[in-house]
């Protein structure tokens, strides 16, 4: 058996990426990603609510096999569903479970791309449940789009109950009972082809409100108490939310749509999310003990004439057999998700998910957190981050921190929250790779600049004869927060009279007039020198350190607010430094930012010449981290490859025992990469073992496979990909 850390949670292991840049202590690395070898899919451990359970009545199913017209029609009862748009934005499709409704959102506000119907036969009733199949496309026309919605219900008007997709900038499911809805995390319902399958279950005994998608609870909440009353029952709406200006149009694909009168449990909502169509879903509870005849009839010790046996705990493990369907657990297993806890120890006593060994997700299993191991530390199995200090548990592990004391916390890494490589061949904007802080050219005919060959790849040549020749970055808000900052650029100077920007801003904290930056000053007292500015004030190299010679130059400028001291670098070395500087965060604004401009005097402070690999950091690099970034600078590697963290994209199991890893990598020739493994998260990466020292790189991504055997009889098994020095 593996575990497994998806690849969207190494971005989480804060620790395990930034203690290995290419300052870690014991060994040189540059980058590395983690990645736990493991199942060839992810459980998600989350908390289960238990429901009320008795049969439940399939109330309406619109399955949506239609072929042709604007009817989706109700095999259960008489509410067939209308699209109010008659022949327009609607197409019947292949679905999750044979045909689907495609709606597209086009014609802007009151289109009506969308199935009206009503409902009565949900007044009265004590609890709902609605299940329905979405693939969603991208949502134009709101950043809120029902799904399945209604607002004339239980006695009131603009009373929102149903199912919708809230786009905040990364889609989450949004449920909402009489009003008040729930919400799921962010980017459970991203556009990516795939189908998704969402419950809402409205508990009108016990007055709660829980929402499902793909079979797992991803929110709950209190709620209201049924029963519900009339007199209206809708209208509901399929694809729709009937507000603010007709905009709230759904776009996707629809498909077997069901809502009954009672709570299902869990195992039912789990066989939806598996495919079982609504109508072939079987809830009969002929003993009225809270669980299914199916259910029952799965297991000998069950009987679904005998209403007793609810009460008893087959298993021992301190659930009852009710429980134990209610929570989706196995009745006759006492650990269902081996983790050496018993199911009941897990709810009754330490509050942890009985179906996932690992219920905070943070890759130490619930039975480790919970007994003092080689590690020394007992943590909450509930909480990544026991003591909260912002360092997940295995991070601090890993480090040799403390993961329950706040106040000993790993060492920060510097983390690179601009670069902009300047390889563009042509176009008037110049990208950044890491937050999408992107330049544009500020002379909006594209006149004096060109696209050429730089130090590291391409590289941008400013030309000043007039005009806007920089590009500008509106704003850097990843800078926010910060009491450091470190800046790198490569610079190909020609002549250039007077004071000329290379990388700054005037805009920091609200204050205008308050340069930060990298500037080339050449005055008749100190002609072709470096100027940097923090908070306004200057640190300068000597004369003619910069000269125009068709040379390039690298230069640093790094800042570190917590002792208020501000170098800077040509070359790596130190070119100048002084104390006495602003000591303290940056706490509000941080631009405009202009590559290759001044923003003072008149608009005449444009570089003249080539920039190339512009890097900023929210952390003050030590001098050999500038040392290293300009000797790889030499070998034609940027600084996308000495402080990006590395992202192992794929892990897989082959059957010969063998792993295969991908890897995002640096396609320069120069460029090769170690591959580490460990059996534990004791002791930090830079003692882990070597699996192949020398993996060259294979342009932008790079794949390795293990030898053969290599995971067979493993019980776990850590990676690690660090680029070698």
């Amino acid at each position: 058996m593996y575990d497994c850390l998806a690849p969207d949670r190494v971005k989480n292991l804060r620790e395990l990426i930034h203690t290995t840049q290419s300052m870690t202590p014991r060994r040189d690395f540059k980058n590395i990603s983690t990645h736990l070898c493991g199942r060839f899919a992810c459980r998600i451990a989350l908390p289960l609510s238990l429901l009320q359970i008795s049969e439940a009545d399939l109330v309406s199913y619109w399955p949506m096999d239609e072929t042709t017209g604007d009817i989706a029609a109700d095999a259960v009862a008489n509410n067939d569903a209308t699209w109010q748009n008659s022949g327009l934005n609607l197409a019947w499709e292949a679905g999750r479970i044979d045909g689907a409704a495609n709606l597209t959102d086009a014609g802007g506000a009151a289109s009506n791309n969308f199935f009206q119907m009503n409902i009565p036969e949900l007044i009265g009733a004590e609890a709902i449940t609605i299940s329905i199949w979405i693939n969603n496309r991208a949502q134009s026309s709101s950043g809120y789009n029902g799904i399945f919605m209604t607002r004339d219900f239980n006695g009131a008007t603009n009373n929102s109950w149903g199912l919708a997709i809230e786009n905040n900038g990364n889609e989450r499911l949004d449920s909402r009972v009489n009003g008040p809805g729930i919400d799921s995390a962010n980017g459970l319902l991203s556009p990516d082809g795939n189908w998704k399958h969402l419950v809402l279950v409205w508990d009108g005994v016990n007055a709660t409100h829980t929402q499902y998608v793909n079979g797992i609870e991803t929110a709950t909440g209190a709620s209201v108490s049924g029963p519900i009353v009339g007199p209206d029952s809708g209208p509901w709406f399929i694809g729709y939310d009937s507000c603010c200006g007709g905009t709230r149009d759904f776009d996707g694909l629809v498909d077997d749509i069901a809502i009954w009168n009672e709570t299902l449990s869990l195992s039912s909502i789990r066989a939806l999310a598996n495919g079982t169509p609504a109508d072939e879903l079987n809830v009969a509870d002929s003993d009225n003990d809270g669980m299914t005849d199916e259910y029952e009839d799965l297991y000998d010790f069950l009987d679904k004439e005998d209403d007793s046996d609810a009460a008893l705990d087959e298993d021992s493990d301190g659930l009852t057999n009710l429980e134990e369907f209610t929570r989706g657990t196995t009745p006759d297993d006492n650990d269902s998700d081996d983790d050496t806890l018993t199911d009941g120890e897990e709810v009754n006593v330490h509050g942890t998910d009985p179906l996932s060994d690992d219920t905070d997700s943070d890759t130490i299993t619930d039975d480790e957190e919970l007994v003092e191991g080689e590690d020394t530390f007992v943590t909450n199995p509930l909480e990544g981050d026991t003591d909260m200090d912002g360092f997940s548990d295995p991070d601090e592990i890993t480090n040799g921190t403390d993961p329950t004391d706040p106040n000993d916390p790993p060492a920060a890494a510097p983390m690179l929250i601009g670069h902009w490589p300047l390889d563009e061949t042509s176009g008037l904007i110049a990208e950044d790779l890491v937050n999408g802080n992107n330049g544009t050219w500020g002379n909006a005919d594209g006149l004096n600049l060109e696209w050429t060959t730089g130090q590291i790849g391409g590289a941008a040549r400013l030309s000043d004869l007039g005009g806007e020749d920089y590009f500008r970055i509106e704003t850097i808000d990843q800078l926010i927060s910060s009491n450091a900052l470190t800046l790198t650029a490569w610079i190909n100077p020609d002549e250039n009279p007077g004071y000329n920007g290379i990388f700054m801003t005037r805009t920091i904290d609200g204050q205008t007039n308050n340069s930060w930056g990298l500037a080339f000053e050449n005055t008749n007292a100190a002609p072709n020198h470096l100027d940097s500015r923090v908070d306004k004030a200057p640190v300068d190299s000597a004369a003619d350190t910069l000269t125009p010679n068709g040379e390039w130059y690298h230069v640093a400028l790094v800042w570190d607010g917590s002792i208020g001291q501000h170098t800077q670098y040509i070359n790596g070395v130190e070119s100048g430094t002084a104390g006495g500087f602003l000591m303290r965060q940056i706490l509000s604004t941080s631009g405009p930012w202009f590559i290759g401009y001044d923003d003072c005097c008149g608009g005449t402070r444009d570089f003249n010449g080539l920039i190339d690999d512009v890097g900023m950091w929210n952390q003050a690099l030590t001098p050999a981290e500038i040392q290293e970034i300009y000797d790889d600078g030499l070998n034609g590697i940027g600084i996308g490859g000495v402080t990006t963290p590395l992202t192992i994209t794929g892990v897989t199991v082959n059957p010969n025992g063998s792993v295969t890893l991908t890897w995002d990598s640096n396609p320069n020739e120069n460029v090769s990469y170690s591959v580490l493994f460990s059996d534990d998260l004791v002791g930090p990466i830079t003692g882990w073992a070597d699996e192949n020292d020398g993996v060259p790189t294979q342009g932008s991504t790079t794949t390795y496979t293990t030898q053969a055997g290599f995971v067979t009889g493993q019980d776990r098994r850590f990676f690690a990909v660090v680029r070698n020095p």
